[in-house]
């Protein structure tokens, strides 16, 4: 009877998948767990028990990129290892990270755990963008990422309030393109949501997120809030102001 199982085992790949599962759990899984508690000692047990018992194998891999991308970042700033990270950051970072499979969202939660770092471990200030960024989905996060590079570099050195000589002029085949969505209905809503979070700012009268050029076409004045700014260089894994981000890069 063992015999006959094994043979089905095999035939439908359970086998394989079981001990390829194995060698992820004592090769990634491991080294992740190991780097997350070296940033953050005090919930080291924690997150081995994470890791193990409290998530789905689907989003353990994601999690497991998270911290593997995060890693990455900080070697390459020559922070590591002498950083720390708050464990309620690190916890909700994790927590809601590993609901996506999308790199470039995975990058910007990297980033963010990243520029969660300080020498002492004290600052939870990213909560506020943790807030955020899980309330974006893929589409927003890309436009968001456009429009602060676009216009980064038109901040004035040390700007903090988030004021620029111009905006980010979008027409209906620029914002479909971006998004990788083709319905305009859906376009407005997302742009809606995300200035109801405060990312975008909204112009005219009455205020709309959508305008009908000359053209008769819609197009949109994007225009990311300060806010949004200090969440873009947060994601890339900076703890420096927009301005210096900017005017560094």
């Amino acid at each position: 009877m063992n015999e006959d199982k094994k043979v089905v085992s095999d035939l439908t790949g359970i086998g394989a998948w079981a001990g390829a599962t194995q060698a992820f759990i004592e090769g990634p899984v491991a080294d992740a767990s190991t780097f997350l508690g070296l940033i953050c000692n005090p919930a080291a047990k924690e997150f081995g028990l994470l890791f193990r018992d409290k998530i789905g194998f689907w989003r353990l891999k994601n999690a497991v990129k998270i911290a593997e991308k995060t890693k990455k970042l900080l070697a390459r700033s020559g922070s590591f290892p002498d950083v720390q990270a708050h464990p309620r950051v690190v916890w909700q970072i994790l927590e809601e990270g590993s609901w996506t499979e999308s790199d470039d969202l995975q990058d910007m939660w990297a980033g963010l755990l990243a520029s969660s770092c300080t020498p002492d471990g004290s600052d939870d200030s990213n909560l506020v963008f943790v807030s955020l960024l899980k309330q974006l989905i893929f589409s927003e996060a890309k436009l968001l990422d456009l429009a602060c590079r676009e216009l980064g570099s038109k901040l004035c050195p040390h700007e903090t309030l988030g004021y620029w000589r111009d905006r980010l002029t979008m027409d209906e085949e620029h914002l479909t393109r971006v998004m990788a969505i083709r319905d305009m209905d859906r376009v407005e809503r997302e742009l809606e949501h995300m200035h109801s979070l405060g990312l975008l700012r909204a112009t005219g009268i009455p205020v709309r997120m959508l305008r009908v050029s000359k053209t008769g076409e819609k197009e949109a004045g994007i225009l990311p809030t300060p806010l949004a700014l200090s969440m873009y260089v947060k994601c890339k894994g900076e703890t420096c102001s927009p301005g210096d981000y900017f005017h560094r890069s």
